[in-house]
């Protein structure tokens, strides 16, 4: 259950500290006072879209924090301990703070956490139930919903197989899709993959092909060029005044002055080294000039080959890598369209396998649902009333989708009669707001369970009712709190005396701001705020007799 909520800088509040007790906690305050707002700060907290428009002061951060103890929740502490957060005492403390540049960041016992993380989380908490839920019940794709939350049970297993084996259909379908050509698309496809096949093959690129064959063109091309200067170099070392010769002199010199200094033997040495570099030098060069060759009809093959190859670059890739990939590519596609037919028999003979155990699970979830159906039927009547609906007749339509579903075949609609003599029809057609909320809190009494959630929220649950009405709702909630822990927002007194926890929320205007204020009332403030809700702002004594008599009558109750 929900224990502490802080909450700092958000809309209308500057700060606060909530105390919340086990049962019933009720939200009272006058109108305009942002009762909701309460509320508003719990769904932030536990991951609901935020933005900078909720800050007080622009300038500041706003920090929301709620905690919960999960005593006896053993299943949620290890969910919580196998996300990574270790749990004191019981308690699971959840923040968020909203920064005026409109960024959030959100906490799980101190350690920064993902909206997703938080949101996975959520339902396992609390159930918050609002008017926009409530108008959710007249949409009749949420009946299925609601029904079969209350059979969840007996279904919970095949609705997994059901939506499992859809997902599978969908699947085969998808893969059928990228199967859908005609025959003469194929054909043509797989006519310009096997002329680009054959056209990259003809051409035979080979791996470093083109690097050799333009190192063999450059070396045909520039022939002269290299011959000119292998002949003047041969001239330049081996002529009898050339390099060879001189160095050979210069050795000479050096040799027959060796003995008059140390220095000069060096000198010597490394002219001597010089020296025969060069006549091994002499050898290689002799040896390429005389293997100089020109071939003017392999210039020619050489340019007819290059010239291949960068029309099949031009066409399938810059590179020999770019080529291959797209010819692995082209051998995949026509293996694809050479056994497409072959393929789409196999898939579909997969599909009709795949319906066949879809219609038996389907057809065994909705034979489970109808059965559900009863008793869903009977208490929900039972219910009603209870709550003050004497007459109304409540039943639940059933008929077969025309598509199939992951849910199943069921489309199912709720009918209701709320008058005698009245025809069933769809709740979307009939009800009124008081009704629909009446609707809505019998609809959470049945279908909730004591491990579903911590705490239940109702947000003006008693949007339309009024007097003896209200006074049976208040007593069905208070039942509700008896499982769960309950916080609501209302307008009536007659639901507001049932609370154990009353909290009044006021609004405060200063000059050009306007703030509310949050408090806990004691025993005393609470037969005034119940008086106040009776007769209005001006509380009379006969509205605090009348208060005293409603909150000891909800005591006996």
């Amino acid at each position: 259950m929900i224990f502490d909520l802080s909450i700092k800088n958000f809309i209308l509040i500057d700060e606060v500290n909530l105390e919340f007790k086990n049962k019933f906690n009720i939200i009272t305050g006058e109108t305009g006072a942002g009762k909701s707002i309460v509320f508003k700060a719990i769904d932030i907290v536990l991951g609901a879209k935020a933005n900078k428009d909720l800050l007080k002061d622009k300038e500041k951060s706003s920090y929301i924090q709620i905690s919960f103890d999960i005593t006896n929740r053993e299943n949620l502490r290890n969910e919580l301990e196998a996300l990574g957060y270790s749990i004191d005492d019981d308690t699971i403390v959840f923040s968020r703070e909203i920064k005026p540049s409109g960024k959030t960041i959100s906490r799980i016992n101190s350690l920064v956490t993902s909206i997703s993380v938080i949101k996975s989380l959520r339902n396992k908490l609390i159930e918050i139930t609002s008017q926009n839920e409530q108008q959710n019940l007249l949409k009749k794709n949420n009946h299925i919903v609601f029904l079969d939350k209350f059979i969840n049970e007996n279904i919970s297993s095949i609705l997994l197989d059901v939506e499992a084996t859809y997902g599978e259909i969908l699947e085969k379908r998808k893969a059928l899709l990228t199967l859908s050509l005609s025959n003469e698309e194929i054909q043509r496809n797989l006519d310009v993959c096997l002329f680009q096949l054959n056209d990259i093959e003809e051409v035979d690129f080979k791996e470093n092909e083109e690097n050799i064959l333009e190192e063999k063109y450059n070396y045909i091309k520039n022939f002269e060029i290299i011959t000119n200067t292998i002949e003047d170099t041969k001239d330049k070392l081996f002529s009898e005044n050339g390099v060879i010769s001189l160095v050979d002199s210069v050795k000479n010199s050096l040799v027959k002055i060796t003995n008059y200094d140390t220095k000069i033997s060096s000198f010597n040495e490394q002219i001597a080294n010089i020296y025969f570099t060069l006549e091994s030098l002499k050898s290689d060069i002799r040896n390429y000039s005389d293997n100089l060759t020109y071939d003017k009809e392999e210039l020619f093959n050489i340019e007819n080959r290059l010239d291949q190859i960068n029309k099949i670059k031009r066409k399938y890739g810059k590179t020999f890598e770019d080529i291959f990939l797209f010819k692995q590519n082209l051998i995949s596609q026509i293996q694809n369209y050479q056994t497409i037919n072959d393929r789409r028999k196999t898939i579909n003979r997969e599909l009709d396998e795949k319906k066949e155990i879809y219609n038996v699970l389907a057809t065994k979830l909705s034979n489970l649902r109808k059965k559900g159906a009863i008793e869903f039927i009977k208490n929900i009547s039972d219910e009603l009333l209870s709550l003050n609906m004497k007459n109304v007749v409540f039943d639940i339509n059933f008929k077969v989708k025309d598509e199939i579903s992951k849910n199943g075949i069921d489309d199912i609609e709720f009918f209701i009669s709320t008058n005698l003599g009245q025809a069933l029809t769809g709740l979307s057609k009939i009800v009124s707001g008081g009704e629909l909320s009446r609707i809505m809190l019998a609809i959470k009494t049945i279908t909730n369970d004591e491990s579903d959630v911590l705490t239940l929220i109702f947000d003006e649950i008693d949007s339309g009712i009024s007097g003896k009405t209200a006074a049976v709702v208040g007593s069905k909630i208070n039942a509700i709190s008896k499982r769960f822990q309950v916080i609501s927002v209302t307008h009536l007194p007659q639901i507001a005396v049932f609370a154990n926890n009353h909290i009044y929320i006021e609004k405060n205007e200063e000059e050009n701001s306007t703030s509310a204020s949050v408090r806990l009332l004691e025993d005393k403030e609470k037969i005034n705020e119940i008086a106040r809700m009776l007769s209005g702002e001006n509380v009379t004594r006969n509205s605090i007799i009348n208060a005293k008599e409603l909150l000891q009558n909800a005591r006996e109750k």
